[in-house]
C-alpha cells in the first residue's frame, strides 16, 4: 500500500470504496457494491492502510498552515454536508466558514482525505471545535461592540427575530450567536426569560391597535393585575361590529337559572 504510486493508489478498489462514502455523483448501485467490498474480511486491512495513508497526506498538506489540519478538515466536512443536503450550491459562501474553504472542498479527493483525518484524530477534532466556538463567540461580542449586550442579542437572534424590532433575524449572525450561547450557557439562560417578556411587549405595542376584541393582554400588564379580581374587557370592536368570536360567545351563553326542558313523547300526549 505505501509503495503504491499515487496514480495507482487513487484508482485502487480500496480508495474507491472509501470515496463512495462521501461521493455526491456515484450511483446508488456502485455505492452498494463498494460498501459490500469494504465489509469483506479479506479487505479490512487494505481499507485501514488506505485510510491511514490519506490521513497522513492530509496532515502533511494542511497542518503547517495558519488554520491547521483540524480546522480545515472540520470546515471541509461542514461544507460537504451542506452540499449533500442541498442547503447551498457549490461555490456559495457559508457564514462561519472561511472563504478559502469552498474551492478546496469542491475537490472530492479533499473531502475523502478530510473524513479520514477526522476519523484518525478524534481528540484534535474536539479541540478544534472548542477553539472555533470560542472564536465565534468572541467575534459576536466584537460585532456588537458591547459585551454586556451579548446575552440579549443572542437570545433574540436564536428565536428568529432581529436584535432590535420584530424583523427576521440576520442569518449571517446566527452561527456567532449560537456559539456565544454555547460558551455562556448561564448568561444565555437568564436572558431567555427577559427576552421572552420583551418580545411579548413589543408584539403588543405593534399590534394592539389592530386587535378587534382586545382579548390580548401584554405580559407586563398581566403581572401588574395578577392580584386583582378578573374583570371583563371594556374595549369594544371597532365601528360597532361584532366579531365572530363574540358572536359565538353570545349564542352559547344562557341566562343564569334557565333550564331547557327536553320534550318527550309522554309530554305530547
Amino acid at each position: 500500500m505505501w509503495k503504491m504510486e499515487d496514480n495507482q493508489f487513487y484508482m485502487s478498489p480500496e480508495y474507491m470504496a472509501i470515496k463512495a462514502r462521501t461521493s455526491l455523483v456515484m450511483k446508488r448501485t456502485a455505492k452498494r457494491e463498494a460498501y459490500l467490498w469494504e465489509l469483506d474480511e479479506r479487505h479490512k486491512k487494505r481499507i485501514i492502510d488506505a485510510e491511514y495513508r490519506l490521513s497522513e497526506y492530509f496532515d502533511y498538506q494542511w497542518e503547517s498552515t495558519d488554520r491547521g489540519a483540524a480546522r480545515w478538515a472540520g470546515d471541509i466536512m461542514k461544507y460537504y454536508r451542506k452540499l449533500k443536503d442541498k442547503d447551498i450550491k457549490e461555490g456559495d459562501q457559508v457564514p462561519g466558514i472561511d472563504e478559502e474553504v469552498p474551492p478546496v472542498a469542491a475537490d472530492p479527493d479533499n473531502v475523502v482525505s478530510a473524513q479520514c483525518w477526522r476519523k484518525w484524530h478524534p481528540e484534535k477534532v474536539i479541540e478544534a471545535k472548542l477553539d472555533d466556538t470560542y472564536d465565534l463567540a468572541m467575534d459576536f461580542e466584537e460585532r456588537l461592540g458591547d459585551p454586556e449586550e451579548a446575552p440579549r442579542a443572542a437570545a433574540r437572534l436564536l428565536v428568529g427575530v432581529n436584535i432590535d424590532g420584530l424583523e427576521p433575524a440576520d442569518a449571517k449572525l446566527l452561527p456567532f450567536a449560537a456559539a456565544w450561547a454555547e460558551m455562556n450557557v448561564g448568561l444565555f439562560s437568564d436572558a431567555q426569560e427577559e427576552v421572552g417578556e420583551e418580545l411579548v411587549d413589543e408584539f403588543w405595542d405593534r399590534f394592539s391597535g389592530t386587535s378587534p376584541c382586545g382579548n390580548f393582554t401584554p405580559l407586563r400588564h398581566r403581572r401588574d393585575t395578577a392580584s386583582r379580581a378578573s374583570t371583563p374587557s371594556s374595549r369594544r370592536c371597532p365601528r360597532d361590529r361584532v366579531c365572530s368570536m363574540a358572536e359565538r360567545r353570545g349564542r352559547s351563553t344562557r341566562p343564569n337559572g334557565l333550564k331547557i326542558k327536553k320534550e318527550t313523547t309522554h309530554d305530547l300526549v
